[in-house]
């Protein structure tokens, strides 16, 4: 599934992005969103 529909699906039920990381927890270049309701 593509991670902009995932980001959709989240927001849709209420979720919201309270932070954002460019790395993971090893380093690597991926994204991660934190969220809450």
């Amino acid at each position: 599934m593509n991670k902009i529909y995932k980001q959709i699906f989240y927001e849709h039920m209420e979720f919201k992005v309270y932070e954002r990381s460019e790395i993971d927890e090893q380093g690597k270049p991926y994204p991660i969103l934190f969220m809450k309701l």
